[in-house]
């Protein structure tokens, strides 16, 4: 049934999509006779014209995508005894996000759309080769994306409520105030981070004053990051999880947000405050290990249990950009506190005993530039440096890739040939002083063959 509504959306997309490329091809070379009646009927119109009427209400109109994307993977090495090998083809997907935009009427409009995939890779290989969870998580998808509705309140306040995507921030690659949208990272580096986003059920006022806006949100469905599934080639795990406990959807877990932008004469400036739920569960041991007394002294008898849990986080940010000449300059910071982290148990007091709660702060600085001094070239850099409070030697052992410092570096150059139609793309992203903790690169090319067919080709390291 999936791939019934997958191939139908597909169709539907594509179809006025070519109607609509041969027309604008049509616009583009126009012939003499139509040229010349163009020119007759210019003479004829006067100076000032009036605009055409507009048609009753509601109105609507069907828009969207659809894609069919390849993708091989290859390993330097051959993996450990046990562990899968992912070489080969991993991606043979078919994809679709159709919307449909209403106007209800002069004040309030609405959006309906979905996300949805089935991919074909899976079925030309051996499906005992891959888990189930990893199956689960990647064959198939479908999901409403963003549903809402939006109006006046009258007095420059505007309302929004459904799934949306808040975007707060400057950077386009790394996160420091951006915390309100989960992240899709299934398939870590090969899409950027706007690509990446998934909508949320919230409630948002929005009033402007000027160069002044107010924004004030409830999410009403915390999520978590959709991350790597067990036995996925990204998954850095070799043994499942333990159960996660999630904030309910409704409003006695909701989320809170609060942002205040300006838009002045070449700069732009906000202060953001959020309290919410982090995006990664965190282990909690929920009950401590039992043990016996024997004549050899004492023995555990069950190993202690745990749950993944979530912080309630809190959050002061702001974000500030300034334009000069050929330059944009960017920065963020934020100021969280309510983080949790786990530390292992390294005694047998620490296993037989309930350990109290335990939450840290953390600061996050980012400092970035664009430069669009080149011809039809983006050069972006952006470094951001993240500090947490109180750290000890058991955090770094017990949570991979926790640190007390932590640094990203993110380099994006960009440029556009051939009339627009040809754009080339390069994003190196580095963990550490030195990426020492990890790096990934990304490079692609892609072709816009009419206005509404393109072609990409890239690879990512």
């Amino acid at each position: 049934m999936k791939r019934a509504l997958l191939i139908l959306a597909m169709v539907c997309l594509l179809f006025p999509a070519g109607a609509l490329a041969q027309e604008k091809e049509k616009k583009k070379h126009p012939s003499v006779e139509e040229a010349l009646d163009a020119f007759t009927a210019a003479e004829k119109t006067d100076a000032v014209t009036e605009a055409t009427p507009m048609s009753g209400y509601p109105r609507f109109d069907i828009s969207g995508w659809a894609k069919i994307s390849a993708a091989a993977d290859w390993a330097h090495d051959d993996p450990p005894a046990g562990v899968d090998e992912f070489n080969g083809l991993s991606r043979l997907r078919a994809q679709a996000l159709p919307a449909l935009d209403a106007d209800i009427n002069k004040r309030w409009k609405a959006r309906i759309s979905a996300r949805m995939w089935h991919d074909f890779a899976y079925d030309i290989q051996d499906e005992d080769d891959f888990s189930n969870d990893y199956l689960e998580s990647m064959q198939d998808y479908a999901r409403l994306w963003e549903v809402w509705v939006q109006g006046s309140l009258g007095a420059g306040l505007d309302v929004t409520f459904g799934r949306q995507v808040v975007v707060w921030g400057t950077s386009d690659d790394l996160r420091v105030v951006d915390v309100i949208n989960p992240l899709d990272i299934r398939e870590p580096f090969m899409n950027d981070i706007e690509e990446l986003r998934i909508p949320v059920a919230m409630t948002r006022l929005d009033y402007a004053a000027g160069a002044w806006n107010v924004t004030a949100l409830a999410v009403h469905e915390p999520e978590e990051d959709n991350t790597p599934a067990q036995g996925s080639p990204y998954d850095p795990l070799t043994r499942p999880l333990p159960p996660v406990d999630r904030p309910d959807a409704g409003l006695n877990d909701s989320e809170f947000g609060l942002a205040v932008t300006g838009r002045l004469t070449g700069w732009d400036v906000a202060f953001y405050f959020a309290d919410f739920w982090e995006n990664s569960p965190h282990l909690e041991m929920t009950a401590p290990a039992t043990w016996t007394m024997t004549p050899g002294g004492p023995v555990i008898t069950a190993p202690p249990r745990y749950e993944r849990e979530f912080s309630r986080v809190k959050m002061l940010g702001s974000a500030v950009s300034v334009a000069v000449e050929n330059w944009l300059f960017k920065g963020e910071a934020a100021y969280l506190w309510g983080l949790e982290h786990f530390s292992p148990p390294a005694t047998f007091q620490q296993m037989t005993t309930l350990p109290s709660k335990e939450s840290r702060e953390r600061i996050d600085l980012l400092a970035g530039f664009d430069y669009n001094g080149f011809s039809e070239t983006t050069i972006s850099l952006e470094a951001a440096v993240r500090h947490l409070f109180d750290f000890d030697d058991a955090l770094e052992s017990g949570v991979p890739g926790v640190h007390e410092n932590e640094t990203e570096y993110a380099l994006r150059v960009q440029r556009d040939f051939a009339y627009d139609t040809w754009h080339l793309l390069a994003v190196g992203t580095a963990y550490g002083d030195t990426g020492d903790d990890g790096w990934a690169f990304r490079a692609q090319a892609e072709h816009d063959y009419t206005d509404a067919v393109s072609f990409t080709l890239g690879g990512v390291l």
